[in-house]
């Protein structure tokens, strides 16, 4: 880590540029994957440059909270039920963030503030996460 490939800084800054530009000025709450427009919002910002503004987010309310936590109680298999189904799908999980290792550290850099080194090791150790619950 003190003295990484010339690769990482390279795939770091093009994600970076490209993840910069990529920021919708404002995006709804979802809810069972419809839009719900919400009457309040709050807006990110990067906090290494106040002045960027990444995003502005819809707050859901205690009530739209509370709905889709009804709505979702008891949908689905048990975990219990289906651990090969799991397994598979954590495995799955693990290479689409290993594969978009320097765009997801690249907005975590934006929306936290951590440094490129941290992020990649975050998201690396995310990717390896979900591959190490499945062994």
């Amino acid at each position: 880590m003190f003295d990484p490939p010339p690769q990482l800084h390279t795939g770091f800054d093009a994600a970076m540029a490209a993840c910069a530009g990529r920021w919708a000025p404002s995006t709804p709450s979802t809810s069972d994957g419809a839009d719900r427009h919400a009457k309040q919002s709050v807006e990110t910002h990067n906090p290494a440059n106040q002045r960027q503004m990444l995003g502005r987010f819809g707050r859901a309310t205690r009530r739209m909270s509370m709905r889709r936590c009804r709505r979702r109680s008891g949908r689905g298999p048990s975990g219990a039920a289906t651990p090969r189904l799991a397994c598979s799908c954590c495995r799955r999980v693990g290479q689409l963030i290993g594969e978009r290792v320097y765009e997801m550290a690249a907005a975590l850099t934006l929306e936290t503030g951590k440094n490129r080194m941290e992020a990649l090791g975050e998201v690396q150790e995310t990717a390896d996460f979900f591959q190490g619950y499945c062994n």
